[in-house]
């Protein structure tokens, strides 16, 4: 409360002014750029950082940045703004009936060059941005100071003061608004002076495609360079460019005007800009596109490494490492990119399998079908690049429709022929019910992409729309039909069970929340259906061939007779114990296999007695392996019969008057697990239970931690106590084997 209290008064600048000073600084790194340079970067106080957010995603705020600095500048309030500036420029480089060149204007040290009187000036010159007038005068009004660590072993223990004054701080949310601000001027000079010029810029970034003539061109330059030094930036002419997409030989005069200036020409070929491949020539951008690609190489090669933990690294792989080329995905056509995919899916693949040790001889196509689905689904949300391009693209020209109509672009018959085909692979993978969520491309531009044009709401999270229908539509495909096969049926349906896949999103910051490399691999080949290590023996030696055949079950050592009075009670007891640390944790009274009340009937003792929020709790903890073969059969027809015929059947011991004459009053929770990490209702409610009464109690532990901590340390616990019951099962097995 006393934080959310701080918020408004930095945001009215209503602090002592020593304070402010101190707010109001920062901490500045170098990193290196890639021509190797260094770029300043200002890590401000957080506090700052979050009122200054928090102010910037007011919906006014949003809009009235946006049309402070519209129709040239894309990179302020403009969602996916970066994408749909690609998909402009790629739109004149498409248009060969109205050819322009592309010019990238590049300024020198931008964001510290820029004149703070004139960030301020612009600024206060729009009304509806009043809400961040005193917070940036505050924070650029005067000089506010810089802490830069030394980097030299001899002054180690030295840091230097730096006085800021000049420019926009690179890591301040408001120092992009007021650079785009000061610049916005300038950048409409340029565009407005070339007739027939359009003008796109993402911050400092700024791209004018011109007619090709050398008046234009000439003019371009001369205004792009006066215009800057009155908002004192300077144009950098070796690192501007131009490039010409277009078949058609260049015009006389532009190439010696770009050469009086200092500005490479590119003629035909492709061009990284904004991160994307932009040019008019397929087979360069396929291999633009498939550099891009290659960069990430060396990422996945270090994944691999002693020095990161199975659990780690697949965390890794799936949130840093499978969104990488997401971005080129929606930028660039399919076409384009099913090179740079192919070999994306080839990396990801690779480096996943290494992590998990699984060798190649040992999948199966729908092993490496369902790794590709989401969690949610059962799979490890690795997610494969060549399925996912055809929506990425369609979803981001949907984004871009209303601006490049806007813009007046034409629709190309390429583009046209791009889009059906992209089309048909969305409706081919996604069923017939993505046809309600797309148009039908075709050559009247009118009509193309106009539901888009006419509601942009509609392509918002398009792409997600039909990611979920393409993943619903590969789950069906793997799930086997009813009779057949139903082992891998009963598994596919467990491990999309609530929250079967929650021990994946374990972070393992604590003992309670990791899992050891061999568990965790075991794990994923339990989600898999893969056996638990490469080479089996034929049956469980304790058994015997008939009950322990690992054939038949290979995963026999989950529901093993042998190992009920050892591994497996430990598991259990490991989930009850665990349930009642953090529950008492938590502000709640724990005791642990009560003693029966009298009265009760002889009744069998709940596993926990539950007291937190004002109520109680009788919590019987019971884990169950639904593909043992007692149950496949039931479990096959679907998850929630396993575990509401457990619970059913537990909540029979503790129903009647035992529990209805008990006081204070009890209500009896099955709390109910799968093997395969799944929740039953009855158990995931449970939780949310002491959620919410933990909530209300104001505790020290906030609900965040308690989400982040309870379910996910039962999950781990689970797979945990899993792999040691295989692990076990196997060493008895193998010990007796005579050598």
């Amino acid at each position: 409360e006393g934080l959310l209290a701080l918020l408004p008064d930095i945001a009215a600048s209503s602090l002592p002014p020593r304070t402010a000073l101190l707010l109001h600084s920062a901490r500045l790194f170098a990193p290196r750029k890639p021509d190797g340079g260094v770029r300043p970067v200002a890590a401000g106080e957080s506090f700052f950082r979050v009122a200054a957010s928090t102010e910037l995603c007011a919906a006014n705020v949003q809009r009235a940045a946006r049309d402070a600095v519209f129709p040239v500048q894309l990179g302020v309030a403009v969602h996916g703004g970066c994408e749909i500036a690609v998909h402009m420029l790629q739109a004149v480089a498409d248009d060969a009936d109205n050819p322009r060149l592309l010019v990238g204007l590049d300024f020198a040290n931008a964001f510290n060059s820029v004149s703070r009187a004139a960030m301020l000036s612009a600024l206060f010159a729009q009304p509806r941005l009043s809400p961040l007038f005193r917070m940036a005068h505050a924070a650029y009004g005067s000089r506010t100071p810089l802490f830069l660590e030394a980097t030299s072993p001899d002054d180690a223990s030295r840091q230097h003061l730096i006085w800021s004054q000049t420019g926009a701080r690179q890591g301040d949310p408001l120092g992009s608004l007021l650079f785009c601000l000061a610049a916005a001027p300038a950048f409409s000079e340029v565009v407005d002076t070339v007739e027939g010029a359009l003008g796109v810029a993402i911050i400092d970034d700024l791209t004018v495609a011109v007619p090709p003539t050398a008046e234009a061109t000439r003019a371009a330059l001369s205004t792009a360079r006066e215009a800057a030094e009155r908002a004192s930036l300077v144009l950098k002419d070796a690192k501007c460019f131009a490039l010409w997409p277009h078949s058609a030989p260049l015009p006389d005069g532009v190439a010696e005007v770009l050469a009086a200036a200092g500005v490479p020409l590119q003629e035909a070929g492709a061009r990284t800009v904004l991160g994307a491949p932009i040019g008019g020539d397929p087979a360069a951008l396929a291999e633009a596109a498939l550099d891009v690609a290659e960069k990430h190489a060396p990422f996945f090669e270090r994944l691999a490494t002693d020095k990161l933990s199975v659990q780690e690294a697949l965390q890794l792989l799936r949130v840093c490492g499978v969104p990488k080329l997401t971005y080129l995905l929606r930028c660039a056509r399919p076409s384009v990119t099913q090179g740079a995919a192919l070999r994306f899916d080839e990396l990801v693949s690779r480096a996943l399998w290494r992590i998990l040790g699984i060798h190649a001889m040992e999948l199966s196509p729908e092993a490496i079908d369902q790794a590709g689905l989401p969690i949610s689904h059962g799979g490890l949300g690795i997610f494969h690049a060549e399925r996912l391009a055809p929506l990425a693209w369609v979803a981001a020209q949907a984004q871009a429709a209303p601006f490049l109509r806007g813009a007046g672009l034409s629709t190309t018959e390429q583009r046209i022929e791009e889009s059906a085909k992209a089309w048909d692979a969305i409706t081919q993978s996604c069923g017939a019910d993505a046809a309600a969520l797309l148009p039908v491309p075709c050559l009247d531009s009118d009509r193309d992409l106009a539901p888009f044009v006419a509601d942009p709401a509609d392509a918002l999270r398009l792409q997600h729309k039909l990611s979920v229908m393409q993943h619903d539509r590969s789950f069906d495909a793997l799930l086997p039909p009813l009779g057949a096969r139903d082992v891998d049926r009963a598994r596919l349906l467990a491990v999309s069970a609530h929250g079967a896949g929650m021990w994946l999103y374990a972070v393992p910051t604590h003992s309670q929340t990791r899992l050891d490399n061999d568990s965790f691999r075991r794990a994923v080949r339990l989600r898999l259906g893969l056996l638990p290590v490469r080479f089996m023996p034929s049956h469980c030696r304790p058994c015997g061939v008939g009950a322990g055949s690992f054939q038949a079950d290979p995963w026999h050592a989950l529901s093993c007779a042998h190992l009920k009075s050892t591994v497996l009670t430990h598991r259990h007891d490991m989930v009850v114990r665990l349930l009642s640390q953090w529950i008492r944790r938590l502000g709640g009274l724990t005791i642990v296999e009560p003693q029966p009340e009298r009265g009760d009937g002889g009744r069998r003792r709940p596993d926990l007695d539950v007291t937190i929020g004002g109520r109680r709790f009788l919590v019987d903890v019971s884990i169950r392996h639904p593909t043992a073969p007692s149950r496949v059969a039931r479990a096959a027809t679907g998850p929630p019969l396993v575990t509401a015929e457990r619970g059913a059947r537990e909540k029979t011991l503790y129903h009647g008057p035992s529990v209805a004459a008990m006081h204070p009053p009890a209500e009896f929770v099955p709390f109910v697990l799968e093997t395969y990490g799944g929740l039953a209702s009855q158990a995931a409610e449970f939780i949310k239970t002491v959620i919410t009464a933990t909530a209300q109690l104001a505790y020290v532990w906030a609900p965040p931690e308690i989400i982040h901590g309870l379910p996910y340390a039962i999950a781990v616990a689970v797979q945990r106590l899993n792999s040691r019951a295989c692990a076990a099962c196997l060493r008895s097995t193998f010990d007796a084997i005579p050598a």
